[in-house]
């Protein structure tokens, strides 16, 4: 099984529509959150259970991460690579005992806002807070990985549909968690104005591929979702994966203790 370079980017945020039929313009901007699960710093023990931490990449800045533009219907958004791109490598992990490879696993996490009365200080804290709540989420899913609940007869799909369902539940809590931190990092004023015209969630979506993804697509996976409300109106972002092959490439043995 090859490693890969892989180059990892949000490219295009498109509005169809900025908002309810009474709001005719926003201010978007975006966080993006990438991670992995792969033999650069997770191993499979000896019990078939996962050792080591996930690779983490957050992307920069919120109100104005995407320019400051005034957008319309119809406006196309070029995403700067510091808010929509990950450039890593992507190594699988042995199987032990029978000394195969098995797949990694590559995810990209996309969190869409528009800007309204919350101040840039409070709500980069609420970047920061969800951050740490995909961090943890992310982490959770690597050290609570159990063997048992595996279709071995199905190896790879079942481990893939596991982390999809470990971290889609991250989606359950967005809004709420960037509330609590934005509300407590505000004076009462901030926060009536806030009450008044909150910054608002357009949307929210997790995609992650595997080694075997890569391969059927010739290194080359072009991803996207389209969030459609009365409230916040019709958005749509794009993206691609591409990935090379690494001639030669092993990654440095994690130095982890996998005894239970």
């Amino acid at each position: 099984m090859h490693s890969y370079r892989l180059s990892v980017n949000f490219e295009k945020l498109i509005c169809h529509q900025a908002g309810s039929k009474t709001t005719s313009i926003a201010q978007p901007y975006m966080w993006c959150v990438f991670f992995k699960v792969d033999g650069e710093s997770v191993v499979i023990s000896d019990q078939f259970k996962l050792a080591g931490q996930a690779g983490v990449h957050f992307s920069h800045g919120s109100h104005y991460n995407l320019g400051q533009v005034i957008v319309e219907k119809g406006t196309i958004i070029n995403i700067p690579p510091t808010v929509g791109q990950w450039n890593t490598d992507l190594f699988p992990m042995k199987l032990p005992y029978f000394e195969q490879d098995f797949p990694a696993t590559i995810g990209l996490t996309c969190i869409l806002l528009k800007q309204g009365n919350v101040s840039h200080k409070a709500i980069e804290i609420g970047h920061h807070k969800l951050n740490e709540f995909v961090m943890h989420a992310i982490e959770k899913s690597v050290a609570e990985f159990d063997p048992r609940q595996i279709d071995v007869y199905h190896l790879e799909s079942s481990v893939k549909s596991y982390f999809e369902r470990s971290v889609s539940h991250v989606s359950e809590g967005v809004d709420r968690v960037i509330m609590r931190a934005v509300i407590g990092n505000q004076n009462i004023l901030q926060n009536i104005r806030s009450l008044i015209k909150q910054d608002s969630l357009v949307g929210f979506k997790i995609w992650n591929f595997n080694h075997t993804d890569i391969a059927f697509n010739h290194g080359l996976i072009s991803f996207s979702e389209r969030w459609t409300s009365p409230k916040n109106g019709d958005w749509e972002v794009q993206g691609t994966l591409k990935a090379e092959i690494i001639q030669h490439a092993n990654p440095l043995k994690p130095v982890i203790d996998t005894k239970p």
